[in-house]
């Protein structure tokens, strides 16, 4: 009786209980929930049209989009939620203080610097463009002996 008594209330059989436990109440769950899964996967397909439609009206790059598509097909039912999880592409407070901080620190450093471009241009003309547009769209000007 006492060997019994040491064994029921070991360590060992109290976690191979516990773990039963999870897995009968794992199990009921899942029986329980296939009642409902209709409206669960309705729900779900809804949530993926809402955001395929949602990504479509933005002005993103064409690559990202075709990304999150692929992710959504692949996988219809959760594809949605992993967008509305994972897809939005927002930096954190502290990450978007970082930046300012760092754009506020080079910024005064910045300068343009014309005669490069000048130089640029009477070597090649197709690099000229290249360089020009780059000068133009870019926060940093082009520099030398990089």
């Amino acid at each position: 009786m006492k060997k019994v008594f040491k064994i029921l209330f070991s360590r060992m059989f109290m976690t191979i209980l516990i773990l039963v436990a999870q897995l009968a109440l794992f199990f009921y769950a899942i029986w329980e929930l296939s009642n409902y899964f209709i409206y669960f996967y309705i729900a779900l397909t809804l949530l993926s049209i809402f955001v395929i439609f949602k990504l479509m009206s933005k002005s993103l790059n064409p690559s990202y989009k075709l990304v999150w598509f692929l992710v959504i097909l692949l996988f219809p039912g959760f594809g949605g939620l992993i967008y509305v999880m994972y897809g939005t592409r927002r930096m954190s407070k502290k990450d978007e203080e970082k930046m300012l901080l760092a754009t506020n620190l080079t910024q005064p450093h910045i300068y343009d610097d014309n005669y490069l471009l000048e130089e640029i241009k009477k070597m090649d003309k197709s690099v000229f463009n290249q360089a020009s547009y780059l000068s133009r769209y870019s926060t940093y000007p082009l520099q030398t002996n990089t």
